[in-house]
């Protein structure tokens, strides 16, 4: 994935993260790779010209800081709700995803700093299922928000949504999670 620069690392360290946990899955075999930044920092007024778009060789990471491509992209208000996004840039016809992009709102996050790369990494971890083909999981949708945290680890990293009950929880895979890697991947 290639990193906007006016973010710094932090996005990209978090992809890197997220790609150890998914890759470290015994019955899966998937690798992630770094790729080259992108020649400008990313805003609102062109986010366009790398969102989606199929055969210019790059997987943007998009971070938005200030939920401005958020709100442009799905309406205004959006970047208060939605944490980001992760979508294959063409239509794998060899299975193989070799184009993606990732949104992330970081707008959303106004946490303190440790607490703010917990959830973010939760987000990316994620986002980057997408990315690698995964769709949402309501597993046990019972226990989201019920105000009970400690039966949220019950929850797959594909639920759609962060329960309430433990927004801060650690980026684990649930076995819903490792056997659908396992199906599109396996070892």
């Amino acid at each position: 994935p290639a990193a906007d620069p006016s973010v710094g690392p932090e996005l990209s360290d978090l992809v890197a993260e997220a790609g150890a946990i998914w890759a470290a899955v015994p019955t899966a075999q998937i690798a992630f790779g770094a790729g080259a930044p992108v020649a400008q920092p990313v805003s609102v007024s062109n986010y366009l010209e790398l969102l989606g778009v199929c055969g210019d060789g790059l997987s943007p990471l998009i971070a938005d800081p200030d939920g401005s491509i958020t709100d442009d992209l799905f309406g205004a208000g959006a970047s208060e709700g939605l944490l980001g996004i992760g979508l294959a840039d063409c239509d794998p016809d060899d299975g193989l995803i070799d184009e993606h992009t990732m949104l992330v709102n970081f707008s959303a996050l106004p946490f303190p700093s440790a607490e703010r790369q917990a959830l973010a990494l939760r987000i990316v971890t994620h986002e980057l299922g997408h990315v690698i083909g995964l769709a949402h999981s309501l597993l046990n949708l019972e226990f989201q928000d019920d105000g009970n945290a400690a039966n949220d680890v019950y929850l797959p990293m594909m639920f759609p949504v962060l329960s309430d009950d433990d927004r801060l929880g650690a980026a684990t895979l649930h076995l819903d999670d490792t056997s659908m890697l396992s199906l599109l991947y396996p070892a």
